[in-house]
């Protein structure tokens, strides 16, 4: 049986449309003038500067299963943009299409780029990247205004050149700290995770009500692990360990604190809600990137711990992971998993994680009366939804949590449990407070 446990995570917001293209300044690029006689199509210029370098590439939107449904490569971009709802039930609800002809105010892609959205229409976009800048906003509002033609020069190409979007610090918080996670080289066409350990600077208990993390772009997660309170040996401070190598006796004693998978991502709990942080922690900052590119990258991550001393109620988390993963080559799977409430507890936030493989993610309570209510449900594993209840969802005690995954192996290998990108999870956090 398991049980809710102790600890922290939180894993960012949901997205139907979404990118992994860079964050450092892009080197000038060559536009075709206006004043040549045959300009190029600006549909093509928005294919080759945009989609082609943050979008449609390997585990974004292109290939067998995309992203939200949605493949960007050059062959299919139109039409699976043009005059078609998005698969966000949010915003297909409220009549908004991909792409509008005409309206960019009612087209969910350029909403997506300048994070304008509403509620359940998920993060803002490109995924795991610096907000485009205003020029190249700008051509894609033109490119919609003008009827979001497949052929023609509409949009000014000029807007296109060059960006001045670059990694700064996230501004400390007013009230509680800030860790950082120096920036370190992520080889091309590469994984790379690595744990550093770092002191607390507060020596007495404080309360966390929220934090904010901001990453470099192709971020696939961050999360900061605490160790037991009480723990006296715990890796050197400061060494860079990595994944498969430099794992030892402590990589099992950590336990979750807080998490993410967004560039910029900021959780709050409800007023009066906090999170217990003992004096003198230590940290363990994890990062896991993934370099889709040719040319070596670069991770660094901010952390904005928010702290009080006086909590109403404090947060516990609530945290299981399915590990007994086997997915078959081009088949799909379902993966089911429970957990029972040993406690009457108010739930304040549901969330999930899978990898790349995973399709859907429903969650479930099971009342004592045997009824199910179907409470949460995502299709973007790049983003799960994130869903939080203004009104704290009751579970009593001996009800249950349950779970189920769908996965579509695409691929000629089997996939089982693990840490990389080409491995799979099948996870289910949150928040909660025992009831009052």
């Amino acid at each position: 049986m398991k049980s809710f446990l102790i600890a922290a995570i939180t894993v960012a917001a949901v997205s139907t449309i979404g990118g992994c293209g860079g964050d450092e300044p892009s080197a000038p690029t060559t536009i075709p003038a206006d004043t040549t006689t045959s300009p190029t199509a600006s549909f093509t210029l928005l294919q080759t500067e945009l989609f082609a370098k943050s979008c449609a590439i390997s585990g974004c939107h292109a290939g067998d299963a995309p992203t939200g449904g949605l493949s960007l490569e050059p062959a299919v971009a139109w039409k699976n943009l043009v005059g078609v709802a998005p698969e966000n039930v949010a915003a297909a609800t409220e009549g908004l299409q991909r792409v509008m002809p005409g309206q960019p105010e009612r087209s969910f892609l350029l909403m997506k780029l300048r994070g304008q959205l509403g509620p359940n229409h998920g993060a803002q976009m490109p995924l795991g990247s610096a907000t485009l800048d205003s020029g190249k906003l700008e051509f894609i509002r033109q490119w919609i205004a003008a009827g979001a033609p497949d052929t023609g020069a509409v949009a000014n190409p000029q807007l296109l050149l060059g960006s001045t979007d670059i990694f700064t610090q996230l501004q400390p918080p007013a009230s509680g700290f800030q860790l950082h996670l120096t920036p370190f080289d992520i080889p091309a066409n590469r994984d790379r995770e690595i744990f550093v350990t770092q002191h607390s600077p507060a020596a007495s208990d404080l309360f966390v009500t929220g934090y904010d993390v901001k990453m470099r772009n192709n971020s696939h997660h961050f999360i900061l692990y605490t160790y037991p309170k009480g723990a006296t040996s715990y890796p050197a401070i400061g060494k860079v360990r990595e994944l498969g190598k430099d794992m030892d006796e402590f990589f099992s004693k950590r336990v979750f604190f807080l998490g993410s998978q967004t560039a910029n991502d900021s959780y709050r709990f409800p007023q009066g809600v906090a999170l217990q942080l003992p004096g003198n922690t230590v940290f363990d900052l994890n990062s896991h990137y993934v370099n889709p590119n040719g040319t070596v990258a670069q991770g660094e991550v901010y952390v904005n711990l928010h702290t009080t001393t006086t909590p109403q109620r404090i947060a516990q988390v609530l945290f299981a992971s399915q590990t007994n993963i086997y997915l078959p080559p081009y088949q799909t799977t379902v993966v089911k998993d429970s957990i029972q409430s040993p406690v009457n507890a108010d739930i304040f936030m549901l969330t999930s994680h899978t990898h790349k493989q995973g399709q859907q993610f429903r969650i479930f309570i099971r009342r004592l009366n045997g009824k199910e209510e179907l409470v949460y449900q995502s299709s973007d594993w790049h983003l799960p939804v994130v869903k939080t209840f203004a009104t704290p969802l009751r579970i009593w005690k001996g009800e249950w949590l349950r779970w189920e995954a769908t996965y579509r192996n695409d691929t000629d290998a089997i996939i089982r449990y693990g840490n990389t990108s080409q491995d799979e999870m099948c996870i289910i956090t949150g928040y909660f407070a025992m009831a009052q």
